[in-house]
């Protein structure tokens, strides 16, 4: 497997860049700005020598390091194309928190739960706006660089937007209603699996499969530690030893719902366990998979707002911390913002704000959860 030189970008493409690594050593700012070209959607890029990258994991890239000549990673002469295997290019994403929703909110994004909110797609003309909109607090949920870019606002977010020169159409006139339509909080997400639902299908596969399979209670959620309720977080370990720490098989994780209203996020986790589980015996490239690693997946992450999306709020997104408030808008931590790697780097990727959908919490790792 020959894996050539890979560029990881820290920073904003709109020049607020800190620094550009080729494994052994930083790029200058002169060979930055020389490779540089117009963002590109994630995937396959045919042809050329482009190599995508990941922007603080929401933008995505495209260098043509012909621009910067030979350069070398690992002794490896580059340009190459982006990742290489056996020649050819290939590039693979894999988001740990598995369809999430992109947000970003500053300091100043404060809108209390009570607001409609409402999903709007805004007018987007060059790359700057989009960098230039996250500024503004709104909730954007489109994970791309292009046109059109949806977002969530209240009614007073889309006014200031409209004062400042944002142009917008309604999409989505009333998400509250739109979701209470769609999931009734009543305990029965329908095909998606409320948390008891996924422990006893955890249980099942354990039962089912126990030479590859070991569930294990891997923590409490905030609710649990408060004594206010019994959910723990599981993970089903599979691999051929279940039972062993084997060091020299590499590890694998798979973590869903981070953010409680995300149920596509447990729906993966699961529909992976039943793919690795039940072809282990009549398909090899899975049970080499198997075989060869010692694979963790955990699929719900965030049991306390999963529930309370199922039997409350269909809109809640993070855990149930009460944050020492009685006022709902002022409660949760976003569970994806609250890892210590880079944790409280800027207001803009999370807030220090309890009010924000993306609160870090007031420390790393401040909630059992994560």
């Amino acid at each position: 497997m020959n894996i050539g030189c890979s560029l990881d970008l820290k920073g904003y493409y709109n020049g607020i860049i800190d620094d550009v690594r080729l494994y052994n050593r930083a790029l200058s700012e002169q060979e930055i700005h020389a490779i540089i070209q117009e963002p590109v959607e994630p995937g396959f890029v045919p042809g050329g020598w482009d190599i995508i990258i990941v922007v603080s994991g929401k933008s995505h890239m495209r260098f043509q390091t012909e621009e910067i000549g030979n350069l070398q990673g690992h002794g490896a002469p580059c340009p190459y194309r982006g990742f290489l295997y056996e020649g050819k290019m290939k590039r693979l994403f894999l988001w740990v928190g598995l369809c999430f929703i992109l947000t970003a909110a500053p300091a100043h994004s404060f809108a209390a739960a009570a607001e409609r909110k409402m999903l709007v797609e805004i007018e987007i003309k060059t790359l700057a706006d989009i960098f230039n909109l996250k500024q503004t607090g709104v909730d954007i949920v489109t994970e791309r660089t292009r046109p059109p870019i949806h977002a969530i606002v209240t009614d007073k977010q889309r006014e200031e937007l409209k004062g400042s020169g944002w142009a917008s159409h309604v999409e989505i006139e009333d998400l509250d209603r739109y979701f209470k339509e769609k999931i009734n909080v009543d305990g029965n997400l329908g095909s998606y699996h409320t948390y008891t639902e996924m422990v006893e299908e955890l249980q099942r596969v354990a039962a089912a499969y126990p030479n590859i399979t070991r569930l294990v209670d891997i923590g409490d959620s905030w609710e649990k530690t408060q004594g206010i309720a019994g959910r723990d977080i599981w993970a089903l370990k599979i691999s051929d030893n279940p039972e062993m720490e084997e060091r020299r098989e590499p590890d694998v994780l798979i973590v869903g719902c981070h953010h409680a209203r995300e149920l596509i996020t447990v729906e993966i986790p699961l529909a992976i366990i039943q793919t690795l589980t039940e072809n282990y015996a009549v398909d090899s490239r899975i049970k080499f998979l198997v075989d060869h690693r010692e694979i963790w997946i955990v699929p719900m992450l965030n049991p306390d707002g999963h529930v309370y999306v199922e039997e409350v709020d269909s809109w809640w997104r993070k855990n149930r911390n009460t944050n020492g408030s009685s006022n709902a808008s002022h409660q949760g931590v976003d569970l994806n913002r609250n890892y210590s790697f880079q944790w409280g780097y800027d207001n803009v990727g999370s807030s220090p704000y309890p009010q924000s959908e993306t609160y870090r919490g007031l420390s790393p790792f401040s909630e059992p959860e994560s």
